[in-house]
């Protein structure tokens, strides 16, 4: 029906990007930032910048919406 949104979907990502408040979109994009700086390795990310459980990356990563970039293949 028009002007409705399906009740499932694989990821409510896009809408979450959009429904940021300021702190939380600087902590995305420092998220994203770190991601692109190490290759998208989660581990590496953790390690080397942000201090932060693999799982609580992990858990930022849906909340926010950000898509991993991994090359196949690696």
């Amino acid at each position: 029906m028009p002007g409705m949104t399906p009740s499932t979907s694989r990821s409510h990502a896009p809408s979450n990007a959009e429904a940021l408040s300021p702190p939380e979109r600087l902590e995305a994009d420092i998220i994203r930032d770190t991601l692109a700086t190490h290759g998208g390795n989660v581990q590496q990310t953790i390690a080397a910048a942000l201090g932060i459980s693999p799982k609580t990356v992990y858990d930022k990563l849906q909340r926010h919406g950000i898509v991993r970039q991994d090359s196949e293949g690696g």
